[in-house]
């Protein structure tokens, strides 16, 4: 969470010319981060596929790396009353996007343009670590994976019990969860504190 909210500081101080990738980019780590989202999940995520009120996200996966059958899962994510809220963020870039359907986080051309195909989860990387590196964070070893397991070391070091992690991440078993634990990545506050 704290390289988030250095990063928040950053979109702070943004150019007009620089917003929209700036809304994307807001709303794809708080959406990645709270969702406890794999890069895959992340960017393969349709407009028509989340659903907003001003008290949670409610996005509906339809499949993912362990849900092979493509059973689907429900990923709910609270809103917050700070800087970092997803719901706000996700609004906000649904309004810059203009769009209905289709990819919910595609590519952005230098000229500011969304595509109509989501971005790739290289280019998710890619863009996570360039925003980190201008925040002075160390990024050896970080990729867009550390959404992921910053959401899951954080929930373990704040005091989440294993059941409702295991639930919010879609993990089967606590030994997976353990493999996600990260403790270099740092002291990091637990989401809501």
């Amino acid at each position: 969470e704290s390289q988030i909210r250095a990063m928040h500081k950053r979109w702070e101080q943004s150019t007009a010319y620089e917003e929209r990738i700036d809304f994307r980019d807001k709303a794809l780590f708080l959406v990645g981060y709270f969702g406890a989202f794999r890069g895959s999940e992340l960017v393969g995520l349709n407009i028509e596929n989340v659903y907003t009120n001003r008290s949670k996200l409610v996005i509906e996966l339809k499949k993912s790396k362990t849900d092979q059958a493509g059973k689907g899962a429900s990923v709910q994510i609270p809103s917050r009353l700070d800087e970092l809220c997803p719901v706000k963020a996700l609004e906000e870039w649904q309004r810059s996007l203009r769009r209905r359907e289709g990819a919910l986080f595609p590519g952005i051309n230098r000229h500011g343009k969304a595509g109509l195909t989501p971005m790739t989860t290289r280019s998710l990387s890619r863009v996570f670590l360039k925003r980190l590196e201008r925040t002075g964070t160390n990024t050896a070893g970080i990729s867009s994976h550390s959404l992921r397991a910053g959401y899951i070391t954080d929930a373990l070091e704040g005091g989440m019990s294993d059941a409702v992690i295991l639930k919010h991440t879609r993990l089967s078993s606590v030994d997976m969860l353990k493999r996600y634990y990260r403790p270099q990545t740092g002291k990091l506050k637990l989401l809501g504190s």
